[in-house]
């Protein structure tokens, strides 16, 4: 129920309706707005209807106010929409990708495109002055002037001032995202813990909505977001944010390949640092001063502050962290040992195992018999003596995948409608990775994938290059007998393998999960230890 995922999408629906109710709001005060100006200047400035008519003859209300209003938010919400979904996540997690690109463009361009109508179209109405004489205490209007705030420079600055915002956003939104993550209760019986987290939940939901309504009935519509009023703040937080994914780089990129001495690698996270840093600063000390002349100074300090910012904030954030990562590892590594040792040696796998062995023995001699059992050895001398070290030869744990395979396919008939497939490079070079990181992925494709009475399919896709793992396990999904003995018996739990990749390898892998009512799909991406 409280899925972040769910909640995200929840997220985007919530904005997306107060914005909504913003747009109309601010509609109907401008036509309102409209309506009192042309009014006041017939009745209380006796500005006569000719004039009045002669002065907007050009001006259409429902062309230069309600369409660049309409069309502007529309576009703006749904480059904020791709952001908040596609984009930010990218970003970062510093995953680069064709989908990425494409959205990323998609995401500007609806953005260029939004501002750029709002401004194109936007036409405002104010009262013309004659020459300045007091008459009756009232400064003399002779009728109304229709103006424009049009400008390359503004459309640029409003791009960049929205992207602002949307940085903004998101850091907010993640913040409330950790909250909910850190009173969110473990897997257990109903209790205080769980009411606990309904609690803060609840309390959490209602102050973003208390919020929202605030800002949609509240803000007035802006003219120009880089104004006196408003630049100062918006290069702060613009500094603030562009901080926050400094820092990010340094942490799950420079830091971790300069610790591990991979030049080509630290190299290329360096560049991209100092392009972001570089433009970041360029771009927001442009739209502070509108874009009419370069302030070096200014420039230079915002780099080297932003720079020293994040230096400082990641170093902390990999001190503060660190010794608790380390015993949080060990913890996981030793629960996750346990827990494999329980999933293999249960006295329902043994059997299966050793009644498949038993009656491959009576059709077929003792040839077939022996492997398996040899298989079904080097798979406990693994349990033994390898799954409680911090990190092994990826061979062996390549070589644990096959036994534990092959293991499966004696006791599985595949010429009943089940199909495995299985494509595992030969891993070279010495490469290392923890122990029973895989296996998980495999356990639970053949728990899952596998039925005796549809037909079933599981594929394993094993592939390494130069730096990174490449694992991928897709199987058919069959709905489980409610007496199922292995429905007690999970092996180390997707959840478990979650937690240990974040602590053992944080930054440096990507997990995907996709799973519909016919199939299940796990892709994970390793970087080498």
């Amino acid at each position: 129920m409280h899925n972040l995922k769910k909640l995200k999408y929840a997220e985007g629906i919530a904005v997306c309706t107060f914005v909504i109710i913003y747009m109309v709001r601010q509609l109907f005060t401008l036509a309102a707005d409209f309506d009192d100006l042309v009014l006041a200047g017939h009745y209380r400035y006796h500005i006569p209807w000719k004039t009045v008519l002669s002065n907007l003859e050009d001006y259409s209300h429902e062309q230069n106010a309600m369409f660049p209003v309409i069309t502007a938010t529309v576009l703006l919400l749904g480059a904020w929409l791709i952001f908040h979904f596609y984009v930010y996540d990218r970003i970062k997690d510093m995953r680069i990708d064709s989908y990425g690109l494409v959205y990323t463009v998609t995401m500007l361009a609806l953005l260029f495109a939004g501002v750029f109508i709002f401004y194109a179209f936007r036409e405002y109405v104010r009262y013309s002055h004659g020459f300045s004489v007091q008459a009756h205490g009232l400064l003399r209007i002779d009728g109304f002037v229709v103006y424009s705030l049009y400008r390359k420079k503004t459309v640029l600055g409003d791009v960049i001032a929205l992207l602002v915002l949307f940085g903004v956003y998101e850091l907010l939104s993640q913040a409330c995202y950790l909250v909910i993550k850190k009173v969110q209760p473990a897997k257990a019986p109903a209790g205080d813990s769980e009411d606990g987290f309904n609690n803060a939940y609840l309390l959490l939901v209602l102050l973003l909505t208390a919020i929202g309504i605030f800002a949609t009935i509240g803000a007035p519509l802006p003219i120009a977001l880089w104004s006196h009023s408003s630049g100062t703040w918006f290069f702060w937080m613009g500094a603030a944010v562009l901080t926050v994914i400094l820092q990010s780089i340094l942490y799950t990129s420079l830091m971790p390949f300069a610790e591990r001495k991979q030049s080509p690698e630290w190299f290329g996270s360096f560049a991209g640092y100092v392009a972001i840093c570089l433009t970041g600063s360029l771009a927001l000390c442009g739209a502070a001063n509108k874009f009419a002349y370069l302030n070096g100074k200014m420039l230079i300090m915002s780099a080297v502050g932003v720079s020293v910012a994040s230096l400082v904030t990641a170093y902390l954030r990999q001190s503060m962290y660190a010794e608790n990562r380390s015993l949080a590892r060990k913890v996981s590594v030793k629960s996750a040992e346990l827990a494999s040792l329980r999933s293999q040696v249960n006295p329902h796998f043994l059997f299966n195992a050793l009644n498949s062995l038993y009656t491959a023995a009576l059709k077929e001699g003792s040839e077939r018999t022996a492997d398996g059992i040899q298989k079904l050895g080097d798979m406990m001398r693994f349990m033994l003596h390898e799954n409680n070290r911090d990190r092994i030869l990826l061979e062996k744990e390549t070589e644990y995948l096959h036994n534990y395979i092959q293991i499966q396919r004696i006791r599985i008939d595949e010429s009943q409608g089940i199909n495995i497939q299985v494509n595992i490079q030969p891993p070279v070079n010495n490469l290392h990775i923890a122990p029973m990181m895989l296996i998980p992925f495999v356990e639970n494709a053949f728990k899952h994938g596998i039925s005796h009475l549809r037909p079933s399919w599981i594929m394993i896709n094993l592939s390494f290059d130069d730096t990174k793992l490449y694992f991928r396990v897709q199987n058919s999904v069959h709905p489980r007998h409610e007496a199922d003995p292995e429905e007690e018996h999970s092996g180390v739990g997707l959840e478990n393998v979650k937690k240990r990749l974040e602590l053992i390898y944080p930054g440096r892998h990507q997990l995907e999960i996709q799973e519909t009512a016919h199939d299940y799909f796990v892709s994970l991406t390793l970087m080498y230890w």
